[in-house]
């Protein structure tokens, strides 16, 4: 099963690396960016997708960074696009900036495993890419740097984009990397939304962070959707697609380490941190990005209800 596994996997990477040659797909009304770092000392490509109902408008846009663009870029954009035209007036609308790689799925692989770790750990067996990462790992702090010194900077320079209020969107390593910002650098975004984060990392690492920055945050302006799915951590019964072997299921504990953290943020009582945890129905690690990304933004960006 698992010979048979990594087999496919190798040949979806070797047709989805076809892709590239045909240069960067765009949606309507966005911008693609090739930016040089100063603090990775490499290029970022940068996708900005202004908002349908902002045109000609002056107000700063509240801006939505979104990680792992490749994937998840078009699927956000078209949330927030619906969502800001069909609630007449009550969703807000949002500048939505994808942060990536000009780089093949490959490389783009490997290079989200070094910026988006924030330690240089070993890959469980049963958790590795069928593709060996090249490019190491714990890069997370230096990729955070860039976000929030180049990045952010650039994209207000060039559109009305309010990097006072910053959303982060991540999935799987992405968020673990919107964990590790939000225990670490919670000055840089003020919401997060966090789709399955990867926090079995170096033996759940968030957790010991999380534990060794406790009595620093006395005070947090924050707002966290963290979302997992239930068929994420299930019996092999219930364990979906195929290409998630029931023992990675066990092995990444999604659902009792999302748990676990937000039990230990809650009792914390830090003042302004407000953390809401879902785990969705029958959504596994490949299926629940396209739920936490709608049912977050509604949750962070939706009327309140009495």
């Amino acid at each position: 099963m698992e010979a048979r596994r990594r087999s496919s996997a190798w040949r979806i990477v070797r047709v989805v690396s076809t892709w590239q040659a045909r240069g960067p797909r765009t949606l309507e009304h966005t911008q693609v960016y090739d930016l040089d770092s100063s603090v990775l000392g490499e290029r970022l490509q940068v996708t900005v997708a202004e908002p349908p109902l902002a045109a000609g408008g002056t107000e700063p846009l509240a801006t939505l960074v979104v990680l792992d663009p490749m994937a998840t870029f078009d699927v956000v954009v078209g949330i927030t696009r619906s969502l800001s035209l069909l609630a007449f007036g009550a969703f807000p609308p949002l500048l939505v900036v994808g942060v990536g790689y000009d780089a093949d799925p490959l490389t783009t692989m490997s290079l989200r495993f070094r910026d988006l770790t924030p330690t240089d750990a070993p890959i469980p067996e049963l958790l590795a890419p069928p593709v060996p990462p090249a490019h190491g790992a714990g890069g997370a702090d230096r990729f955070l740097d860039a976000i929030a010194g180049d990045v952010l900077p650039h994209v207000a320079s060039e559109h009305r984009a309010d990097v006072a209020d910053a959303t982060i969107i991540g999935w799987s390593l992405g968020g673990l990397f919107g964990c590790h910002a939000l225990l670490t650098r919670p000055e840089v975004f003020r919401r997060y939304i966090l789709a399955s984060p990867a926090i079995w990392w170096d033996d759940a690492e968030v957790l010991r962070v999380e534990e060794r920055t406790a009595a620093g945050r006395g005070e947090l302006d924050a707002q966290v959707y963290l979302a997992v799915g239930d068929r994420e951590e299930s019996a092999e019964t219930r364990a979906w697609p195929v290409a998630m072997p029931p023992a990675a299921v066990a092995a990444a504990a999604m659902v009792t380490n999302a748990e676990r953290l937000v039990r230990r943020l809650r009792s914390r009582g830090t003042k302004g941190l407000d953390v809401h945890l879902e785990v969705l129905p029958d959504e596994h690690h490949p299926s629940i990005f396209p739920s936490a990304a709608s049912r977050g933004l509604l949750h962070l960006f939706g009327p309140t209800t009495a």
